[in-house]
């Protein structure tokens, strides 16, 4: 089962005594790359996430995105800035000598003062951070990959409606072939009679002709190996692994026998026939590029 590298989870949670939102986002791309944002506090976090995401995602640009609030009470102290506590008690008390007034500062006062206390959060215990965090990561990562098979399955059923429309288009061609070389052949006999009217001429020299013509514009190796390839892909594109990089070669063969097929023939109508076939395969392979 195909599965596309574009997807979007989302999940929000308050888990022991933390806020915790996770979105990921993923697009296509040729390998697995992540872009880990989480609080600055809690970047222990960035290497456990990754890890848990290549697990899961084998393809795909993936941005991860964590906000983390601390809800609970009392998970902070004070702490005493005492160089500029000491700073601000001696700038004071010369100035109260300075100008002869009265030195009235209090430790509620010096309290104020920018900088003397600052609030310092208690250190995180890590393990539980991290329980709660891959709680909430499970829960977005299993949003994101049910909805890149959900958008797999449709990615797979257009590409193989595609290689149907490619089998019937090669049937065609098939079937031209022999009438191509027939026309030639008409047109031979044509171009005879005008030149030498009713005089006779070598018929075994004509077929011959007519038979390299037949062998030179000859295609069915190659429509055999293109059906060949519309096997394979039918096939791989309905497995349940990455199969993206491998369905991109198989793509790559089809249009090269199709490009043989349109440098060989000398025929208008297997000529458009071929360029529809190129155009379809244009259209599975941009479509592809973005199965994991």
């Amino acid at each position: 089962m195909a599965v596309s590298m574009t997807g979007y989870g989302r999940e929000k949670r308050e888990i022991g005594g933390y806020e915790i939102t996770v979105e990921i986002k993923t697009v296509n791309n040729r390998y697995f790359d992540s872009n880990i944002r989480v609080p600055k506090s809690f970047g222990f976090l960035e290497e456990k996430i990754r890890a848990y995401l290549m697990k899961r995602i084998n393809r795909g640009k993936t941005d991860v995105f964590v906000y983390i609030t601390n809800t609970a009470d009392g998970d902070f102290s004070l702490k005493v800035n005492k160089t500029a506590a000491q700073k601000y008690y001696n700038a004071y008390k010369e100035l109260s000598e300075l100008l002869n007034v009265p030195f009235d500062l209090t430790a509620d006062k010096l309290g104020r003062m920018q900088e003397v206390l600052s609030q310092k959060e208690e250190d995180a215990d890590e393990t539980k951070v991290w329980e709660c965090v891959f709680s909430v990561l499970t829960a977005a990562a299993d949003d994101i990959i049910a909805m890149r098979k959900t958008e797999g399955n449709r990615l797979e059923a257009d590409v193989l409606s595609g290689i149907e429309i490619l089998r019937s288009t090669v049937s065609q061609i098939e079937k031209r072939l022999p009438e191509s070389v027939k026309d030639y052949e008409k047109r031979l006999r044509e171009k005879m009679d005008e030149y030498i009217g009713s005089a006779s001429y070598d018929e075994a020299r004509l077929l011959t002709e007519v038979a390299i013509f037949s062998d030179k514009v000859a295609t069915f190796e190659e429509t055999i190996r293109l059906k060949s390839h519309f096997d394979s892909f039918s096939e791989l594109v309905k497995k349940d692994m990455p199969v993206g990089k491998k369905l991109d070669f198989i793509v790559q063969e089809m249009n090269r026998e199709v490009n043989t097929i349109c440098s060989k023939c000398q025929d208008i109508e297997i000529s458009k026939l071929g360029i529809d076939a190129k155009s379809q395969i244009e259209a599975i392979r941009e479509q592809i590029q973005n199965i994991e």
